[in-house]
């Protein structure tokens, strides 16, 4: 069973329990072992959706607080829960990387950006459920896509900043 799925009216469903279910079942530790965890930004560049289309610009900003890039679809779901075991936090567009929160430790912080058309914005329900901070980052949806889910972003930098520190992440 999925964390979550959406009925024919467009309702999202899910089961809390699940989340607890495939944390135990695929061993993910509850804290970091020790001291500040890894700062990953999870890319969606080489998607052909809901990328952040000045992401070089947030990229560059990031650097200051040691954020590293990963990319989920190119790691072993073995490697995706240990990179995501050790982060302390875990910022990217709204999309299936994002899912490495699943994996993440109770005290992460999740930064997700997202524009006002995500219909199933499940990640704030996920995360009040493992024990997680979530932060929104409002994003202005850009070009043109058959499906509004699937526009790509831009990202205003300071917004990303300020979220950083909110969130009390220090460089």
């Amino acid at each position: 069973m999925m964390p979550f799925c959406i009925g024919t009216e467009g309702i999202v469903y899910w089961s809390p329990r699940i989340v607890d279910f495939l944390r135990a079942h695929l061993g993910v530790r509850d804290a970091r072992t020790s001291g500040r965890g890894r700062r990953l930004y999870v890319t969606r560049r080489g998607s052909r959706w809901r990328r952040v289309v000045n992401e070089d610009e947030i990229l560059q900003r990031l650097k200051k607080w040691g954020f590293e890039v990963v990319d989920p679809g190119h790691l072993t779901i073995a490697q995706q829960i240990e990179i995501a075991a050790e982060s302390e936090v875990v910022m990217g567009p709204f999309g299936a990387g994002m899912n490495l929160l699943l994996f993440a430790p109770r005290d992460a912080t999740v930064v997700e950006f997202k524009h006002n058309r995500i219909p199933m914005d499940i990640n704030p329900a996920l995360c009040r459920r493992i024990g997680q901070r979530y932060i929104a980052v409002r994003a202005k949806a850009a070009g043109t896509a058959p499906n509004l889910l699937n526009l790509d972003m831009v990202v205003a930098p300071a917004k990303v900043e300020r979220a950083i520190e909110a969130a009390g992440i220090s460089a």
